[in-house]
């Protein structure tokens, strides 16, 4: 009969559960953390990369300065509809409790796991245009280990928004990415996420590879409103009571309805693309791919190939592959792009990645393998005797417990440490 102090059987872990754990666990390790962590990209300048909060930091740096209005907009700019009730608090939400935009802090991937990694860390994803802030002024002096020297550095240039607080969406929800179970989008310009409940109608079999939200195409009308004339461009209406959210996927029909002037005929173009435009003067012209951009693309490439008059309304766009090639690059348009810090839309967009570190595909028991090769002989040599030594402790030490058929528990392993190195 079991005894009433022995360990329940479902609690039970054999060496080879917790061996096949192990190695679960490594290549987990690998596929979340496949870059090498041993550089700070901070010396790198503005990069367009991952960048990761801490929450346990931003905490320990709260200040008493106060939002701007345009800041305290941005984090709150969502609130619950009227009678719904709120939710209970995540654990996330309790984290973030009190914390401002003057208090938050982004990091490059490496400092995220060399600085903070035993915090509360939330990865943002990619941002562009940001430097590392560990170790700044951010963080009221807070030092970088792999980068010490910029405690006096404040990085005027980067910005912050309510996902530095964990709050995606124009709901503003905290994300919870072990609870999530919506699909959620990037905007191609303000990289903000958007659950698809929220963004609404999509294009017939989810048909895009990019979305530009309705407040980016607003605030940037004379670029995104005016792509209409793409084929790889499908426009979406946004209700005017929810600002946001697409009710109607628009049509070639609808589209000259909301154009001006309003006697414009369709004409197809391509296979799926509609020219609106009646001018000879405004046709499409012969583009070319930009990649990298260059002063080249200041050159006169012909008249202006986008649509002459924009849609009008509330509208959100979602983007098929190749919609960034095919825009206008004639002096206007180029200019309207750097105008608005938008070229990048016409740049290789592609994010910095950490040099991949081969080390994560290798076990615990083949690092530690490595490491003995590279040690000199004399302390190999300790190395191996000190470790036959702790095998013939512990094998003498688990021997009752096997010819006994007892279970090990942990605080029968907790006592043989603290007899053997105490």
């Amino acid at each position: 009969m079991t005894s009433p102090l022995s360990p329940n059987a479902n609690d039970v872990t054999t060496a080879v559960d917790f061996l096949q754990q192990q190695t679960q666990l490594e290549k987990e390790a690998e596929e979340v953390l496949p870059g090498k962590f041993d550089q700070c990209t901070f010396s790198l300048g503005y990069l367009h990369q991952p960048v990761y909060a801490c929450l346990t930091c931003s905490q320990e740096s709260r200040t008493t300065t106060d939002l701007t209005s345009e800041e305290t907009a941005k984090v709150t700019r969502a609130t619950l509809s009227p009678g719904q009730p709120a939710p209970a608090a995540s654990r996330l939400t309790r984290l973030t409790e009190g914390l401002t935009l003057a208090n938050v802090a982004g990091f490059c991937y490496s400092c995220s796991i060399a600085c903070h990694a035993d915090h509360e860390v939330i990865e943002l994803f990619n941002k562009r245009h940001f430097r590392c802030d560990c170790g700044t002024t951010r963080l009221n002096g807070g030092c970088c280990q792999l980068e010490p020297n910029k405690g006096q550095v404040t990085n005027e240039e980067n910005q912050y928004n309510h996902n530095f607080l964990a709050r995606y969406c124009w709901c503003d929800t905290v994300y919870e990415p072990d609870v999530e179970e919506r699909t959620m989008f990037q905007c191609a310009v303000c990289q903000d996420w958007f659950h698809d409940t929220c963004v609404g109608m999509l294009p017939e079999n989810d048909d895009f590879e990019e979305y530009v939200c309705p407040e980016c195409v607003e605030q940037y009308p004379k670029v995104f409103k005016r792509l209409y004339r793409l084929k790889e461009v499908t426009v979406g209406q946004v209700a005017q009571d929810t600002v946001h959210k697409v009710v109607r996927i628009l049509g070639p029909q609808d589209l000259i309805s909301l154009t001006t002037p309003t006697d414009q005929v369709a004409k197809p173009v391509g296979t799926t693309g509609y020219d609106l435009t009646t001018s000879p003067d405004v046709r499409s012209t012969k583009r070319q791919r930009v990649n990298p951009v260059d002063d080249k693309v200041k050159e006169e490439v012909g008249k202006c190939s986008l649509a002459l008059h924009p849609v009008s309304g509330r509208l959100a766009l979602f983007c098929q592959s190749g919609w960034r090639q095919k825009l206008c690059q004639c002096n206007d348009c180029y200019a309207q792009l750097k105008k608005y810090g938008l070229l990048f839309i016409l740049e290789d967009d592609c994010p910095y990645e950490p040099e991949k570190d081969t080390e994560t595909t290798k076990s615990i028991f083949e690092l530690g393998m490595n490491q003995l090769f590279k040690m000199n002989k004399a302390e190999a040599l300790d190395g191996i005797m000190a470790y036959n030594r702790f095998r013939d402790e512990l094998k003498a030490y688990l021997a009752p417990f096997a010819s006994d058929g007892r279970v090990v528990t942990e605080q029968d392993v907790r006592n043989f440490f603290e007899v053997s190195f105490c």
